[in-house]
């Protein structure tokens, strides 16, 4: 087996484990979890380690090289993935400090091998310029080059974030005042969201065969790439947190904007095209949420619907659409499987964090987990879709 074939064998891991997180996650929240618990399976679990997977792929390619140490997927694996499921456990019982520290330990040091793995792999291109556009894309380039220039910082908010979450729960130095919401926040804005912004605007417009404006990709990238951790520092200096909070609020509706603008003039039908629009839909309410926790203040339920909003319409649904493109449900040779199929696990995802952010606002919990069962029916038809593919995939 090739380098490069060993390494897309491990991607595929990771995208497998994300799936099967997804719906442990959605599980968890029928069951009625702690919030941090859902924190660590949400962003950690599902939205992590598919990034994880498509990035040891996707970001070495844009930057015109391959992976130099290709053994790093399958070292950090095991690091991230028990990390996580250990960090989950610990979240359970506040008398779980040896599961609590170690699950860091093992989660930092899979990060670490993660970002040495990218970084010592794109930096010669980074430093070039490079962009691996071809020349029948020349058209692209500019907005090619943008995107790369971010992607770096995603990596470095990734690290940052991952040191904060073993601080916190092993007492060291703590970054963001020694609250675990700064870590999380991190990594959810800092790696995921950013990641979003830069390899989205790479991906994106070539699936939809579509041109994205120069000034609004500009835009969305300075303000996505400044404002995770001004929010992060701002968890104790409330001005940085407005400051954050306003930035993001930009990047994410210049985000909507600019890919409705690609959505409307789009080349091809797909279904996870879909997704993304009602994701971008959930971006705006969630950083709505954000500033108006950031300038007037909420209760628990302004929190819950926050992150509701954020990690499983934003993220989660954006991850959907991506993994729709990437692993066609059309092509799913299992029974049922389709469009259709997905179109009703994006529907029931969406409906799912709508009902949960209506229960928790009207503080009425039985409709909150009437919102988690769509959620987990959602969560188990896209794994039923995207495992099913790839396990009967050559």
């Amino acid at each position: 087996m090739s380098d490069v074939d060993s390494v897309e064998k491990a991607s595929k891991w990771f995208v497998v484990t994300s799936a099967l997180f997804f719906v442990v996650w959605q599980a968890a929240a029928v069951v009625g979890v702690p919030r941090e618990t859902e924190v660590v399976l949400s962003v950690m679990g599902f939205v992590l380690h598919v990034a994880f997977g498509k990035a040891y792929t996707l970001v070495p390619s844009y930057f015109d090289s391959t992976l130099r140490w290709p053994g790093a997927p399958f070292l950090q694996y095991p690091l991230t993935v028990f990390g996580c499921l250990l960090l989950a456990y610990a979240s359970l019982s506040p008398e779980a400090a040896l599961y609590a520290a170690t699950g860091g330990a093992m989660w930092l040091s899979g990060v670490v091998v993660f970002v040495a793995a990218i970084l010592s792999t794109i930096a010669f291109g980074y430093l070039r310029g490079t962009t691996a556009t071809s020349q029948a894309k020349e058209d692209r380039r500019r907005v090619d080059l943008a995107a790369n220039a971010f992607m770096p910082l995603a990596f470095i908010y990734l690290l940052l974030a991952s040191y904060e979450v073993f601080a916190v729960e092993v007492g060291f130095y703590s970054l963001f005042g020694g609250l675990p919401v700064g870590g999380y926040h991190l990594l959810a804005t800092g790696f995921a969201a950013l990641l979003v912004f830069t390899v989205g605007f790479r991906l994106l417009p070539r699936f939809l065969v579509s041109h994205p404006p120069l000034s609004g990709v500009g835009v969305v990238l300075v303000a996505g790439g400044v404002a995770p951790l001004l929010l992060s520092l701002g968890f104790t200096r409330p001005v940085l947190q407005r400051v954050g909070g306003v930035l993001m609020a930009v990047a994410v509706t210049v985000f909507a904007a600019v890919y409705l603008y690609l959505y409307l003039r789009r080349e091809r039908q797909r279904v996870g095209a879909d997704s993304i629009v009602v994701a971008s839909v959930f971006g705006l309410m969630a950083v709505a949420l954000g500033l108006h926790m950031a300038f007037v203040g909420g209760n628990a339920g302004f929190v819950a619907a926050h992150v509701y909003a954020a990690v499983t319409g934003f993220l989660g649904l954006t991850i959907v659409g991506v993994a729709f493109h990437f692993y066609p449900p059309e092509v799913c040779p299992l029974p049922y499987a389709g469009d259709r199929l997905a179109q009703v696990a994006i529907a029931s995802v969406g409906a799912g964090v709508l009902v949960r952010m209506a229960g928790v606002s009207m503080e009425v919990p039985y409709v909150e987990s009437a919102g988690g069962f769509l959620g987990l029916m959602g969560a188990g038809l896209y794994c039923y879709l995207v495992v099913g593919l790839l396990s009967t995939k050559r």
